[in-house]
């Protein structure tokens, strides 16, 4: 079939675009002809490098050539157009539409993925968007006037999000499949790690909280964004707390291989890629009892790793793992076995069967399929009559 794959930009290179590389890469083994359609255009040669696999689409559309950093009210609105006509647009020249960022805009396309909190569950501004009271009641007026177009499937990475968007419809499970890095045996420091992109949706101040009744060593890295010095500069405040700004892979690889405990700290956390690759590299995960992590990496038990509910907790839960050294290699053991679930291969396999009950959809006669043919049809038009050569 004919598939058509939407995200706004793979220049991110973080989770919900591996997500939709081994998506892409799942899709062309079944015999599919992809297309992507993003508003940026892709540098692949970082996207590649990042997550060890290459993939390239059967062919790629996109709107600008200049990398996409929406910095303003105007900006978001008019990405949030280009979105919309992209998402149309995949749906009308393909079988199948697969939009890859159903957390904003679950609507047009046959399937839509919902990687994050959604935006229609969110209280707090976790997207960073300007004027965010006003913008917040738009989409709400805006989301009940396209729910004639919402998605027939939803794709979410966990059990913990399907249960905020079960009134969407159908909901199929599929975890991300994460990258797991090479075993490297390396002794453990008794260090903390946390990793996470630099911004204070992530909740990174818990770590200060934290750090500032322990003993031990806290390491923090991630990539920054908008914003991020200001947390930075917090952090750093505390002798105890390292931060790493923009580190390699492999940097984070050598602190994930010898840090003893991996520290979530977003409380609304949908899933959480990598708490499993440390997993993999015997860090014991401690998370918050009620995200993503907790739900649907260890199970809700502390079989696999340790939760907690208050920095009082997460302080004393460091202490006794740091202290009890067979508990200690227990569920190190455990959670390596566990991370193993989460493997590309789980990836395919799940989203193969899914795909397999998928049926392609016959094209909308709804009122924006029809502005948008109309449209169409007057640009191509227009194109043709410029290309006429009047004859000398």
């Amino acid at each position: 079939m004919e598939i058509s794959v939407v995200h706004p930009s793979m220049n991110k290179a973080g989770g919900a675009e591996r997500y939709l590389v081994v998506m892409i890469k799942c899709l062309q083994t079944l015999g599919h002809s992809v297309n992507l359609y993003t508003i940026d255009k892709t540098d692949w040669d970082t996207l590649n490098q990042t997550h060890h696999i290459k993939v390239e689409p059967s062919t790629e559309h996109y709107l600008q050539e200049k990398q996409l950093t929406p910095d303003g009210i105007i900006q978001w609105l008019k990405t949030a157009l280009a979105y919309t006509w992209l998402l149309i647009k995949g749906c009308e020249e393909s079988d199948i539409c697969i939009n890859n960022y159903g957390e904003i805009l679950p609507y047009f396309s046959q399937v839509s993925v919902v990687h994050s909190v959604p935006m229609s569950s969110v209280t707090d501004n976790n997207y960073g968007i300007p004027f965010w009271g006003l913008i917040k009641r738009v989409y709400g007026y805006v989301s009940k006037r396209l729910d004639q177009y919402r998605s027939e499937a939803i794709i979410t990475n966990s059990r913990f999000n399907a249960a905020r968007i079960r009134h969407t419809g159908r909901i199929e499970v599929i975890t991300p499949p994460v990258q797991l890095p090479s075993t490297i045996q390396a002794e453990k420091n008794g260090e903390i790690l946390t990793v996470a992109r630099l911004k204070p949706s992530k909740n990174l101040n818990k770590i200060a909280e934290i750090a500032a009744n322990s003993k031990n060593r806290f390491n923090v890295a991630g990539r920054t964004e908008y914003g991020s010095e200001r947390l930075i500069s917090k952090l750093r405040e505390y002798r105890n707390i390292e931060v790493y700004v923009n580190p390699k892979r492999e940097n984070i690889i050598e602190l994930m291989n010898r840090c003893s405990v991996y520290l979530s700290t977003q409380p609304d956390e949908a899933f959480g890629m990598a708490i499993v690759e440390a997993m993999s590299l015997g860090c014991i995960p401690l998370v918050y009892r009620g995200g993503g992590p907790w739900s649907d990496i260890l199970l809700e038990n502390e079989e696999y790793g340790l939760a907690y509910s208050t920095s009082e907790e997460a302080v004393e839960k460091i202490r006794m793992i740091l202290n009890d050294e067979t508990q200690r290699r227990e569920l190190r053991e455990k959670g390596i076995i566990r991370a193993n679930d989460f493997t590309d291969n789980v990836f395919r396999q799940r989203f193969t069967d899914f795909m397999n009950r998928l049926e392609p959809r016959e094209k909308q006669d709804h009122r924006l399929y029809k502005w948008y043919r109309k449209i169409n049809a007057i640009k191509e038009n227009v194109r043709q009559r410029t290309s006429i050569r009047v004859p000398l």
